[in-house]
């Protein structure tokens, strides 16, 4: 009988401090995952211009090469002069990065 009441006072003793309390260690981890999951990826800490030399024909050249480098991240602006064959990146992206993904839209660049 007396293990019976003991069983009974300490559910109801930790039903009283899960109200006080909580579950500290299901919070925690539940604020662990949320904070990890809205974290900003990490940019460079300062505005980049990335200037390159790509091969272009026409105005869809153009297109392809803009679209690419908008898919990027931190990007702010592209400007293209076919005639120069010159492009001209501005935002918050690493230059290695910018040079791979003209490159995997078929075009040869360089800085």
């Amino acid at each position: 009988m007396a293990t019976l009441i003991a069983r009974a006072f300490g559910s109801i003793k930790s039903a009283i401090a899960y109200c006080f309390f909580g579950d500290r260690q299901k919070r925690k981890s539940i604020i662990t995952n949320i904070n990890y999951y809205s974290m900003p990826k990490a940019r460079p800490l300062s505005l980049q211009t990335v200037d390159l030399k790509v091969r272009m024909c026409c105005t869809g050249c153009e297109r392809v090469i803009k679209n690419a480098i908008y898919k990027l991240r931190g990007i702010d602006s592209v400007e293209v002069d076919i005639e120069m064959e010159k492009v001209t990146v501005i935002g918050y992206v690493d230059r290695n990065k910018v040079l791979k993904r003209v490159r995997r839209a078929g075009k040869r660049a360089e800085f």
